[in-house]
């Protein structure tokens, strides 16, 4: 499958709705597994309209590698905004896997960390992306990859509704955002360590009851208020076998 990238930067802008919401607590429990794994070298797989640079704490050199040209002009335009990061940030426009070359010479000695986020349900050959991320990392570096989740309460209830046929049935929206796959925890460890990485922990991300749309609506009438949404978020550490999204971060084995 080959993806259309314009097509998917337009269908993402258009449907950001609840999904801007999605980000929040990706980008929070992210920077949360993480925190203390940030230092020297940090290579962002993917930066999509909000880049986690704007978020994290400085470090000596940030590095994004994203395909779509409205993401990669957007990361630049908020690097160039923020004086400390405009230092430290530089934007590759290109995908991982015919960028590890570029990126070696950039960055001679691996990444330190690696942070590949909402991308790999979405990528046509996993195998050759997570051979590519290991390619880039220094021995002993991280890897933080997080992904839908197979076995969400939300999707369980679609299931259970026969609005989808199986757990690992991608939705409509994810057809929609040309997505691949749906894992559950056990899958994606499978193959991150299949990959040569050791996984040391894992995680979840935000339980949610309704898909992204009827969340939206649910917010919009004050049927439910962003403070429903945190507990909700502390629901997904506490089950991360229900939750919205799941994470693992591994090392280089």
């Amino acid at each position: 499958m080959e993806r259309d990238l314009e097509r998917y930067a337009t269908d993402y802008l258009a449907d950001y709705g609840f999904e801007r919401w999605q980000v929040q607590y990706r980008r929070a429990a992210l920077l949360q597994n993480v925190a203390d794994r940030f230092a020297g070298a940090v290579l962002e797989v993917g930066c999509g309209i909000e880049p986690l640079f704007a978020h994290a704490p400085p470090v000596q050199e940030w590095h994004v590698i994203e395909p779509a040209r409205a993401f990669a002009d957007h990361a630049r335009h908020v690097a160039a905004a923020q004086p400390h990061a405009q230092r430290q940030v530089n934007v590759h426009e290109g995908f991982l896997e015919d960028s590890v070359d570029q990126l070696r010479r950039a960055c001679p000695a691996g990444f330190d960390l690696v942070i590949a986020s909402a991308l790999i349900q979405e990528i046509p050959d996993p195998v050759r992306l997570l051979a590519s991320l290991a390619a880039v990392l220094r021995p002993g570096g991280w890897l933080y990859l997080d992904a839908s989740n197979a076995g969400s309460l939300h999707r369980r209830m679609a299931v259970a509704m026969g609005l989808l046929e199986r757990l690992d049935t991608p939705s409509a929206r994810a057809v929609r955002m040309q997505g691949r796959a749906v894992y559950d925890l056990p899958h994606l460890v499978h193959e991150v360590e299949e990959a040569g990485f050791r996984v040391e922990r894992t995680g979840g991300i935000l339980l949610k009851p309704f898909e992204h749309a009827r969340m939206e609506r649910a917010l919009d009438t004050g049927v439910i208020e962003p403070a429903h949404l945190d507990a909700f978020a502390r629901l997904g550490e506490q089950y991360p076998d229900l939750a919205s999204e799941i994470w693992v971060l591994a090392t280089r084995a």
